[in-house]
């Protein structure tokens, strides 16, 4: 284990009082065997010059080049080790445990920050009340004929339509160190959807105004042959799916709008790795009246009445909280409207079709 803190005392210096006029930016990169990305990442990192980055490396005993390129550049890191762990999450959460930064986030060990990244973000962190700061985030490598355009999470108008939609871009997504805290790191048990885990767990307790959208990239996400996303990438999608059918679950869905949060019979997998129990209730009746809603939605535009009002009964049973036009008139149509009505209607479309 080597240790270089660079933390220095404000007042001491001219150095350390330019420091203490930035925020703190705490990252931490886990890596493993990935000495051929490493050194990229690292100086993606520390050429930004930011003056109070605090840059940690969790290496997890890599037999490649790795230890080397880490020792090269020791001197601009405030803390790195290199000892076996449990993988990624594992890493990424002993890190944290170091961290003593304003915000923090984690940058894998072959991504990279974009230039004049850390002190757009910085500035945003000074001008903006707020616990999470989502810039935009493009793509390196091998792009397996992905957009070239660059993109950002999405937030929607409601953190259930937020977490129903999700869409992440972890690497330029920071957080409030004491708010990662509070939400206990991310998921150790977790190997690819950990910072989904984390985004999901973050909207049920906090919801989205604390959420800052920005419009300047931060990161770019690097695609390739070895990396986890595309060598395993059923596992990966089996992880997702086991994440989104287990908050569903876990939020009181009944069972007939379950058997459609599941499609595919083993396509989900062990849902014991999954920990909903600390999260914030009325955060989780929130969730299940908007997927009650949209399952109701969309049954009673295919003409099912009887499952669209069983499941506009389920949402008024968790609480009514979308209470907008559009919500009530599918209330009072998927109670009313004579089902004669709408044959009549769609064979009235079919006959006249809209030119």
């Amino acid at each position: 284990m080597k240790l270089a803190n660079r933390n220095a005392q404000c007042g001491k210096s001219s150095a350390s009082r330019k420091e203490c006029l930035w925020p703190r930016i705490s990252i931490v990169t886990p890596s493993y065997n990935q000495g051929e990305f490493l050194e990229q990442t690292i100086l993606s990192v520390v050429n930004q010059n930011y003056p109070n980055l605090e840059y940690i490396i969790i290496d997890g005993g890599s037999t490649d080049n790795s230890v080397e390129i880490i020792k090269k550049n020791e001197k601009r890191l405030a803390y790195w080790i290199s000892e076996p762990d449990k993988g990624q999450s594992d890493a990424i959460n002993k890190g944290l445990a170091k961290c003593t930064g304003q915000f923090f986030n984690w940058l894998n060990s072959d991504d990279v920050l974009v230039e004049n990244g850390l002190w757009n973000l910085a500035r945003t962190i000074l001008e903006n009340s707020c616990d999470v700061i989502c810039g935009f985030h493009g793509y390196i490598g091998e792009t397996y004929g992905l957009p070239s355009k660059d993109y950002r999470m999405f937030l929607g108008k409601t953190a259930e339509e937020t977490i129903v939609n999700f869409i992440i871009n972890q690497s330029a997504t920071y957080y409030r160190l004491n708010v990662i805290r509070q939400l206990g790191g991310v998921n150790p048990k977790l190997h690819y959807v950990m910072d989904a885990d984390l985004w999901i767990r973050y909207l049920l307790d906090h919801g989205i105004s604390k959420v800052k959208l920005v419009d300047f990239p931060i990161s770019r996400f690097r695609y390739h042959s070895s990396g986890k996303t595309i060598a395993c990438k059923e596992v990966f999608l089996q992880e997702v799916r086991s994440l989104t059918y287990s908050l569903a679950r876990e939020c009181g869905l009944p069972d007939f709008i379950l058997k459609e949060a599941q499609p595919f019979e083993g396509a989900v997998g062990d849902l014991s790795v999954f920990d909903w129990s600390r999260c914030d209730k009325k955060g989780m009746r929130k969730l299940n009246s908007y997927y009650s809603w949209r399952y109701a939605l969309l049954h009673y535009c295919e003409g099912d009445f009887a499952n669209a009002r069983k499941a506009i009964l389920n949402y008024l049973r968790t609480g009514a909280i979308y209470f907008g036009w559009d919500v009530l008139l599918v209330i009072a149509k998927s109670f009313f409207r004579p089902r004669l009505l709408v044959h009549a209607y769609q064979k009235i479309k079919f006959i006249f079709p809209k030119t």
